[in-house]
């Protein structure tokens, strides 16, 4: 959406589906992406993205090729050499 990214993820909390919206912006550096939450509900409960911070590890590396990752009016650029 615009220059966010928006998951929605289902987690096993204790053989209960748990339905966690996740929003925010994507940074790159030394070929690991992250979300940088700006938005989490929990179901539909709002949840201070604040609340996440230091607790959950939404990056991930990415190959070697790839030289930049954002959002672009809605849609997913990869860049890659």
């Amino acid at each position: 959406e615009g220059d966010k990214l928006h998951a929605l993820l289902t987690v096993d909390f204790k053989g209960v589906d748990l339905y966690v919206t996740l929003g925010g912006n994507l940074s790159f550096k030394s070929h690991t992406g992250a979300l940088v939450p700006s938005e989490v509900k929990v179901g539909s409960h709002p949840v201070p993205a604040s609340m996440l911070a230091g607790r959950l590890d939404l990056s991930m590396e990415v190959p070697e090729a790839v030289t930049g990752v954002r959002v672009e009016n809605g849609e997913l650029v990869v860049e890659t050499r």
